[in-house]
């Protein structure tokens, strides 16, 4: 400690002591390190996620006269990037439209793996391609996000989306589960241009309303810790 003496010549009062700022220094003890629930509970201020680390699904659903023939889907994404800056507290995300994969029907909500072909699989995909993104001409789908309100398990993501060379505001929700985050959102495909896929004049299509999945790992070290 610093300390300030007074005037000898003078009745000498209790000396005032004022402690210098350190860590660790002799007879102070060093901080207290704690764990602070971050968003997306990274250990660096900075973390990317991919296609190895997490997941990224789309969901659509079939409509029409000939529904009944026609059958939901889950759709992979099999290349993306999400970034999160901690110290900025921003996310950022891209993904590629002619990286999309059906990786099966579904039915009442459950994945039947054995219904489509590989025809059949290729021919979506195809038409998802060349006819519905049209990613030829908009190789890039686009997150930026403007504002992200925090909780210990769930948390509010605001920002800009750009889809088929539209840009529209969204908002996120994410949610933890288990050992993963994960964010869900439902988007009306003509609110980027983008016209659902129809057949048949219209006797077999897709509805508007699409569902995105993305999940990523929580940090282990600090997910202990929550």
């Amino acid at each position: 400690p610093s300390c300030e003496a007074r005037d000898s010549t003078r009745p000498r009062p209790k000396r005032v002591c004022v402690p210098m700022a350190h860590a660790g220094g002799r007879g102070h003890p060093p901080p207290v390190s704690r764990v602070r629930p971050s968003f997306f509970a990274v250990e660096a201020d900075m973390a990317r996620f991919d296609a190895k680390s997490a997941e990224c699904f789309v969901l659509t659903f079939k409509e029409g006269l000939l529904a009944s023939v026609a059958h939901d889907l889950k759709i992979r994404v099999t290349e993306f990037e999400v970034e999160v800056d901690e110290e900025k507290r921003s996310i950022s995300a891209r993904f590629v439209p002619s990286s999309l994969k059906v990786a099966c029907a579904m039915r009442d909500g459950v994945e039947a793996p054995r219904v489509l072909n590989d025809k059949d699989l290729r021919d979506i995909e195809k038409n998802l391609y060349g006819e519905v993104l049209h990613a030829d001409r908009f190789p890039e789908i686009r997150f930026v996000s403007t504002a992200i309100q925090s909780g210990e398990t769930s948390h509010t993501v605001e920002g800009t989306l750009t889809l088929h060379g539209t840009s529209r505001p969204v908002v996120v929700p994410v949610k933890r589960e288990g050992e993963r985050w994960v964010a869900e959102i439902g988007l009306n495909q003509p609110d980027f241009g983008v016209k659902p896929f129809r057949a048949l004049l219209g006797a077999l299509k897709v509805k508007p309303e699409v569902r995105v999945r993305l999940s990523v790992p929580v940090a282990q070290a600090v997910a202990s810790a929550l």
